[in-house]
C-alpha cells in the first residue's frame, strides 16, 4: 500500500505563504497514510493535563510551540482551498501545521487522527468522512486534551458529541434552493422541469445534505427527475462519463442538471459543450473553472462557498480555544447565489489566499453564531 507524503511546519511566523497544499493533487482515492511526523515543542507533554474551556491558555501558547494538525479528506479544490485557508492563519498566529491526507479513503481518518494525537499536535481541524467512524477518535483527543475542530462534522442536524467547533454551511437547504432556481428558470423559458442530479458520495456529510436537499427540491418545485446518479470517483471525468450517459438516453428531455460539486458539473459541462443538448446547469462551491463557465454565461448560477475563509475560521476558533477562551459549538458559514451578472465582484479563495489575512470573527445574528472576514464581500 502506497505512502502519501505528508508535509509538516513547526512554529513561528513565516514571511511568505508556502502553498502546501499543492502536494496534494496527484494523491489518487484509495491511498492511505501511516506516516508519523514528530511535534516540537511542550504540547505533547501538557496536553493531556490541559482542559479546553476552562479559561486557562494552553501551555504551548506560552512556549510558543503549538501546532495544528490538519487532515485533508481528498484532494478536491474545495478542502485544498481551506486547508490552505488553516495554513495562512496558523502561519500568521505563529503556530505550527502538519498535514496528512486519508486520500478519500473513510477507513484510514481513524488511524490517521490516533497518528496526530500520538504526536502531540495542539488541536485538529479536518472535515471528516463518515463522522460516526471517527467518533472514537474524538473521544481520544478529547481525553488527550486535544479541541477537534470540524467543517460540516454532524450527523443528521446534530453536532457530532465531544466537538469543539463545528464550522457548518445549511447544505440541504441550498441543494433544495438550487432546484428552485433552475425550476424557476425553467419555468420563465416555458420548459418542463426535468432534471437530472448528480449526487455526491453519502459519506461526506456536506454532499449527502447537499443530494437530500436536491432530491427535496425537485419534490416541492414540481420537478421530474429523470436519472439519479452518485459520482461515486468524486472527480470532474466520473461526473463527464455520467453526463454523457443522460445525453444519449434523454437527450433535450433532461431539461435541467444540478450536480453536487463544482468539480463534477464541469465535467458535465464538458459533456454538453459542442453538442445539441443544452440542459440548464446549476452547481455549487465557487471554484476558479466554474466562475469563468458562469461569466461567460455557459452555467446559469452557482451557490458559493468561502472555502480558504472556512478554513481561516476552523484555524481562528482553534486559537481561542487554545488560549483559554470559549467559543461557540457551530458556526454557520452562508452560501452565496453567483450568477453572471455578480461573479466578478465574488471574493475567491484565490484572492483571499493571496492578500494577508483579515479579521476573522464569529458574528451572533438571530441566534445564531456567522462566519465573518474583514475582507470577504459577498
Amino acid at each position: 500500500m502506497s505512502q502519501p507524503r505528508v508535509v509538516s511546519r513547526m512554529g513561528g511566523k513565516s514571511k511568505t505563504r508556502s502553498r502546501l497544499f499543492s502536494f496534494l493533487t496527484p494523491i489518487v482515492a484509495g491511498a492511505c497514510l501511516l506516516l508519523a511526523i514528530p511535534v516540537m515543542g511542550t504540547s505533547a507533554a501538557s496536553a493531556a493535563s490541559w482542559t479546553p474551556g476552562t479559561g486557562v491558555p494552553n501551555p504551548c501558547i506560552a512556549a510558543s510551540s503549538c501546532t495544528y494538525g490538519y487532515i485533508v479528506a481528498s484532494a478536491v479544490p474545495a478542502l485544498v482551498s481551506m486547508g490552505n485557508g488553516v495554513e495562512a492563519e496558523a502561519t500568521h498566529l505563529g503556530i505550527g501545521y502538519t498535514v496528512q491526507s486519508i486520500g478519500f479513503n473513510p477507513s484510514q481518518q481513524l488511524t490517521v487522527m490516533d497518528n496526530m494525537i500520538s504526536q502531540g499536535v495542539s488541536a485538529i481541524i479536518t472535515s471528516p468522512l463518515d463522522v460516526g467512524s471517527i467518533q472514537a477518535g474524538i473521544t481520544a483527543a478529547t481525553n488527550a486534551g486535544i479541541p477537534v475542530i470540524f467543517y460540516d462534522g454532524s450527523t443528521g442536524s446534530a453536532a457530532s458529541p465531544g466537538l469543539t467547533l463545528n464550522i457548518i454551511n445549511l447544505d440541504q437547504n441550498a441543494g433544495e434552493y438550487m432546484v428552485g432556481q433552475i425550476a424557476a428558470k425553467l419555468k420563465s423559458e416555458h420548459k418542463k422541469c426535468a432534471l437530472g442530479l448528480v449526487d455526491g458520495i453519502t459519506a461526506v456529510p456536506a454532499l449527502d445534505h447537499r443530494d437530500l436537499g436536491m432530491a427535496a427540491g425537485a419534490k416541492k418545485y414540481g420537478c421530474k427527475v429523470l436519472s439519479t446518479q452518485t459520482d461515486t470517483a468524486d472527480t470532474a471525468s466520473a461526473a463527464a462519463t455520467i453526463a454523457e450517459q443522460w445525453r444519449s438516453q434523454y437527450g433535450s428531455k433532461m431539461t435541467g442538471v444540478v450536480s453536487y460539486n463544482d468539480d463534477a458539473e464541469t465535467g458535465v459541462y464538458g459533456a454538453v459543450a459542442g453538442s445539441k443538448w443544452k440542459p440548464v446547469l446549476v452547481s455549487f462551491n465557487g471554484e476558479t473553472t466554474e466562475l469563468k463557465l458562469l461569466a461567460a454565461g455557459k452555467v446559469f448560477e452557482d451557490d458559493a462557498l468561502a472555502n480558504a475563509v472556512i478554513g481561516e475560521g476552523m484555524a481562528w476558533g482553534a486559537y481561542q480555544v487554545l488560549q483559554g477562551k470559549t467559543v461557540p459549538a457551530t458556526v454557520q458559514s452562508p452560501y452565496y447565489l453567483l450568477t453572471k451578472k455578480n461573479v466578478k465582484s465574488f471574493t475567491t479563495d484565490a484572492i483571499i489566499l493571496d492578500n494577508p489575512v483579515g479579521n476573522i470573527g464569529f458574528q451572533q445574528a438571530g441566534g445564531n453564531y456567522l462566519l465573518t472576514d474583514s475582507r470577504f464581500k459577498s
